[in-house]
């Protein structure tokens, strides 16, 4: 159980929540430094978790109306 529901929270957590955040707060950083001022740090990180977790409410709206319409 652990390996199918672990592997995703992992796999999830350490894109959204690592790689992402530090990959454009390094692309947004001042050459030669690593620090980075203002609300551009991580707009794009959070623009992109928004997007994911809006598809995924969509994928899962999506398959509750097909089951609803075969169990009725």
């Amino acid at each position: 159980y652990m390996v199918y529901d672990g592997s995703t929270a992992l796999v999830g957590s350490l894109v959204m929540g690592k790689l992402l955040p530090q990959a454009v707060y390094i692309a947004h950083s001042v050459k030669g430094s690593k620090e980075c001022h203002g609300g551009i740090c991580f707009a794009q990180a959070h623009v992109v978790v928004v997007v994911a977790n809006l598809i995924g409410a969509l994928s899962a709206v999506c398959l509750w109306w097909r089951i609803r319409k075969r169990h009725t």
